[in-house]
């Protein structure tokens, strides 16, 4: 009797030469589509930072102009591209420089705003000197317009004062605008 076949079959592993072709075939199509994608985002990244820190900042202004002047109880000059006002500051004197300090008891300041150029600075100095008179900060810049705040009912006697920030459309990118207003709650007549 002879012995039985013994069947030798193996189970064979791993790929073709053609599978491996088209694998990397396709591998560099998608490559070559998300190339360009990456190209582009790699370009416009810093144009889109750059226009977020603008917005950010007109963001924080807004919330710090509306801030001091909710606290406002004159004010002295208005037009649409500046403000003066006395308020209360927590400093220990006006005029100085670096973040409020929220642990010093607020003292009556000048509070000036001046929109040119499209950019707005803020000049913080005593409050029986002339207009500002402190330290002068660029707060926000890249505005396409200087008329940034109106008054109702008029400049001469404003109880409302509305903040309006316009930045300019930027390549295919719409313009930006960020407002808000506030009432003279406290201005003494």
């Amino acid at each position: 009797m002879e012995a039985p076949h013994t069947s030798r079959t193996r189970r064979q592993e791993g790929v073709t030469l053609i599978e491996l072709l088209v694998a990397i075939g396709m591998l560099v199509a998608i490559i070559g589509i998300a190339m360009p994608v990456m190209v582009q985002a790699l370009q416009t990244e810093p144009q889109i930072s750059s226009r977020a820190a603008q917005i950010g900042e007109a963001r924080a202004l807004t919330e710090r102009v509306t801030r001091e002047l909710r606290q406002t109880y004159a004010v002295d000059a208005a037009t649409t591209n500046s403000i003066s006002f006395r308020t209360y500051v927590r400093r220990s004197t006006c005029g100085t420089t670096g973040s409020l300090d929220p642990g010093t008891p607020a003292i009556q300041c000048q509070v000036t705003y001046t929109c040119t150029s499209g950019a707005c600075a803020r000049t913080e100095g005593d409050p029986g000197g002339a207009a500002g008179g402190g330290t002068t900060v660029t707060m926000v810049e890249g505005l396409s317009s200087d008329a940034i705040f109106t008054y109702l009912p008029n400049t001469d006697d404003p109880e409302y004062v509305e903040l309006r920030f316009e930045f300019p459309a930027e390549g295919d990118e719409d313009a930006i605008t960020v407002e808000d207003g506030t009432d003279l709650r406290n201005v003494i007549p």
